[in-house]
């Protein structure tokens, strides 16, 4: 589709070859240690429902671009998860919010549909070009969605047979999204599987411990296998700059070379987003929203929040589930203070003074762990026996 040109480049190849290849061995990764990789199985939920709230303002963009007559896409499941959220209003007739009134909050809402349009159709195509390969029956069999428990991608889309989805959020999110899509009756499509994956992206820190492969891996994930990601509601979880460069740096420890990456993120300069997607070994394409190619007749570029504005319109959506009940009060007190500590003095929170989010497509240019543990493996075994091996890796 015309807005999908950074597509090609998910099908260059650039394999490595012979001594080449233990050279790239050695530099991949660097911000995981193998310790922290080893550490166990634990399961984890949000200390905050930050990005619960946001979630949800992505569920709601879904409601109302449904119920338009140009709708760029249908959620059959919105409606049900925005009426958790205001199940306590006693206005039965209008149950859910009215329409944004704020140009900044109209813009946010605009882009929430841009960015999930962006990814379906994105991951329509992956899977319809690899899936024509009859003899494993398409490439990207895994498919794993960052940051959105209320994304319901499984359901409302078609998707070929033996695709597994790993759906990756915090735990209160996922069970009140497994509770409402139950309900409905939502299945995925006939031999596919869904694995909901607790963890708390927030606590993502450079050097620091996983916060979601360990998860991931048990739940069924294979990082020897190409995979396809799609990341969305990052800026739900007030992560700073370096957090957002730690959570990529996982992403590429798990993915396997020449998986996709595609999603939206949070508000930073276009140089940051361009340098940590490449610093962790993805070949990618940044877009802005607004442009010929990311508008989908929903928002133009000149009419455009400021940067401040831009930066904080999701913060302020997602705290305002805070004030509903004593007990998301108490938790949200907690979530501001934790979020407080955990940003440096001198490491500006995304949001604050930052140009805007952006969308992108990535492909993986780099070995996941589990493929360098094949490597370690089978060159192991190749000097057991005295045989050149190295060479004849691909």
């Amino acid at each position: 589709m015309q807005n999908l040109h950074s597509l090609p480049l998910c099908r260059r190849t650039c394999r490595p070859r012979d001594a080449r290849f233990a050279l790239i061995f050695q530099r991949v990764h660097t911000p995981l240690t193998r310790k922290a990789r080893s550490s166990a199985f634990q399961s984890t939920s949000c200390s905050c429902l930050l990005p619960f709230g946001r979630s949800y303002d992505l569920a709601q963009a879904r409601l109302h671009e449904s119920a338009r007559p140009d709708a760029l896409l249908l959620d059959p499941y919105a409606a049900a998860l925005c009426a958790q959220q205001h199940q306590s209003s006693s206005d039965t007739a209008h149950p859910f919010p009215s329409p944004l009134a704020s140009p900044c909050q109209q813009q946010q809402s605009a882009q929430d549909i841009i960015s999930t349009k962006y990814i379906d159709d994105t991951l329509d195509v992956a899977m319809a070009s690899t899936s024509m390969n009859t003899i494993n029956k398409g490439d990207y069999q895994q498919v794993v969605l960052l940051g959105d428990a209320l994304d319901t991608r499984p359901f409302r889309t078609l998707w070929p047979q033996g695709t597994m989805f790993f759906l990756v959020a915090p735990a209160e999110a996922h069970k009140a999204a497994d509770k409402v899509l139950k309900e409905q009756g939502a299945r995925v499509p006939s031999g596919c599987l869904l694995r909901r994956v607790s963890a708390d992206l927030s606590k993502a820190q450079v050097d620091g411990d996983p916060v979601f492969l360990p998860q991931l891996e048990s739940a069924g994930f294979q990082g020897s296998n190409l995979s396809v990601w799609a990341i969305q509601g990052l800026d739900g979880y007030n992560l700073s700059t370096s957090s957002v460069h730690a959570l990529f740096s996982e992403v590429a420890s798990a993915a396997a070379y020449h998986s996709l990456l595609v999603g939206e993120l949070p508000a930073m300069q276009q140089k940051e987003a361009e340098h940590i997607l490449a610093e962790v070994g993805f070949l990618s394409t940044v877009l802005p929203f607004g442009t010929d190619a990311t508008s989908y007749g929903r928002l133009s570029y000149d009419k455009t929040c400021s940067s401040q504005e831009q930066g904080s319109i999701a913060s302020e959506h997602a705290s305002s589930c805070l004030t509903s009940g004593s007990e998301q009060s108490h938790l949200g007190g907690e979530a501001r203070s934790q979020s407080g500590n955990t940003a440096s003095s001198n490491e500006r929170m995304l949001g604050s003074d930052a140009a805007g989010k952006w969308l992108f497509t990535s492909q993986q240019m780099r070995l996941s762990f589990a493929q360098m543990d094949v490597y370690t493996t089978h060159l192991a075994a190749a000097e057991e026996v005295d045989e050149d091996f190295t060479g004849h890796f691909s």
